[in-house]
C-alpha cells in the first residue's frame, strides 16, 4: 500500500468513530494534522450546518492544497446541495452516516491514482447531437473533428454512435471493419 496522509476536520463524533475503526485502520494510512507540514493526501469535511458554508471550505482548502483529495460527509442528500459540492472541488460525497465500505472504496481509488503518478487525462469530449435525420450533426461533427486535428497537431478521435444510419466513414473515406 501507498503511506497516505489523511485529515479529519469532522465534528460529529459518530463519523470520527467510524472513519477511527473501520477505515483508517488500512496499512499507510496516517492521520495528520495542518500543522505537520505537509499536506494531507485525503481531506475528511464535515457539512453540518453550524459550519461555515462547505462550499466555502472547499474552496479555500483547492487553493490552499490542489492536490488533496476533499471527502465530504453529509446529512444534506438534495441532488442540488450534491452538484454544488462536487461542482466547488469534492472528490467524494458521502451521505450520513458514513458506510465505511465506501470509504474504504474511495480511498483505495486516490491510492490507484497515485501509483499512477496522479495522471489524468487532459482531452476534451465534444458530443453533436441531431434530433432527427438530415440536419447536418455528421457533417458538423466530422468537420470539427478534422479541424482540431489540423489546428492542435494532436490526436482526435471520431465515435459515431449512429449504429443504424451512421455515415461518418463515408465523408471521411474510410472503409468500416
Amino acid at each position: 500500500m501507498i503511506p497516505m496522509k489523511v485529515s479529519i476536520d469532522l465534528c460529529n463524533q459518530q463519523n470520527r468513530e467510524i472513519l477511527a475503526e473501520k477505515v483508517l485502520i488500512l496499512p499507510g494510512i496516517s492521520i495528520v494534522t495542518e500543522k505537520s507540514g505537509r499536506p494531507a493526501d485525503i481531506a475528511f469535511l464535515d457539512d453540518d450546518n453550524e459550519l461555515p458554508c462547505i462550499l466555502e471550505q472547499i474552496s479555500r482548502l483547492r487553493q490552499d492544497c490542489p492536490n488533496t483529495k476533499l471527502f465530504v460527509i453529509s446529512s444534506d442528500f438534495s441532488p442540488e446541495h450534491i452538484v454544488e459540492t462536487m461542482k466547488a472541488g469534492a472528490t467524494e460525497f458521502f451521505l450520513k452516516p458514513v458506510d465505511s465500505t465506501k470509504v474504504r472504496e474511495a480511498i483505495h481509488r486516490v491510492q490507484l491514482q497515485m501509483l499512477d503518478g496522479g495522471k489524468t487525462a487532459t482531452g476534451k469530449t465534444y458530443a453533436f447531437l441531431g434530433s432527427k435525420g438530415g440536419l447536418g450533426t455528421t457533417v458538423l461533427s466530422v468537420n470539427v473533428t478534422a479541424a482540431m486535428t489540423e489546428q492542435q497537431a494532436g490526436r482526435s478521435s471520431l465515435i459515431d454512435l449512429n449504429l443504424q444510419a451512421g455515415d461518418s466513414s463515408v465523408l471521411l473515406d474510410l472503409v468500416p471493419k
